[in-house]
């Protein structure tokens, strides 16, 4: 199994299509991990349900998993000749319970609580006074809606932030749930620390554990990385 956490690989990387994606992860992996016979089943896990609908992300990869998995896959990390048949699907419910897709996984939250705007007028504002273009945004942070008291836009309606939902749990839950049903090898591709107490619990359930950070320089904090055995192998793209 190979669990991805897509919107933790780079944009370039994930420009490059599944194909792409999947080939980037496996290529961080030692031939050794990889013996003559293996499979790769790969999940990707993300926010693919906007309320009922799939998002636009997920239409476009599903059609691109649909136009090209399974497939054979040749890596230059293997040995010559050497091909790894690799398939591919979308994380919408969890593994233990594959027909309960879960929704709502993708959404459209506004502004935080915790937004602020430093006091006017700014330091280094090259205007100052009224003749900064920054005074109507400053006014609108600070009194979380439109300064003109005829309008009635909020800062709500302007300042929006995508939001993923059950994502990280979501891996969390297939993770233990494939070491607990079959103790074997499992590639994880994250930079979430979150993830850790599920890595941790497969490595002790006697699980091998690749963990491939998909951002350059990128490792696991050696103060939970120590708390493991020698079952824990991790790469950075």
């Amino acid at each position: 199994m190979m669990f991805i956490d897509y919107d933790n690989v780079d944009r370039a990387v994930r420009q490059q299509g599944v194909e792409g994606v999947i080939r980037a992860v496996l290529e961080q992996v030692p031939e050794h991990a990889l013996p003559a016979g293996t499979r790769v089943a790969t999940r990707f896990y993300g926010g693919w349900y906007d309320q009922h609908q799939l998002s636009p992300s997920a239409q476009a990869l599903t059609r691109d998993i649909d136009n090209n998995f399974p497939s054979i896959l040749a890596l230059p990390t293997l040995g010559r000749g050497r091909t790894v048949p690799v398939s591919a699907e979308l994380a919408l419910a969890l593994s233990i319970s594959p027909t309960a897709e879960l929704m709502n996984t993708y959404r459209i939250r506004s502004a935080p609580p915790s937004l602020r705007a430093q006091s006017y007028p700014f330091a280094g504002c090259a205007l100052g006074g009224s003749g900064c273009p920054l005074l109507g945004t400053y006014q609108l942070v600070r009194k979380r809606r439109c300064p003109d008291p005829k309008c009635s836009v909020r800062l709500k309606d302007v300042i929006t932030r995508p939001e993923q939902k059950l994502v990280d749990t979501m891996l969390t839950a297939d993770l233990v749930y494939v070491a607990t049903l079959w103790p074997s090898t499992v590639i994880v591709a994250s930079n979430d620390d979150d993830l850790w107490p599920a890595i941790h619990t497969a490595v002790n359930l006697g699980t091998t554990v690749h963990h491939v950070h998909p951002k350059g320089g990128r490792s696991t904090p050696d103060i939970y990385a120590s708390t493991v055995d020698d079952n824990y192998f991790q790469y950075s793209f």
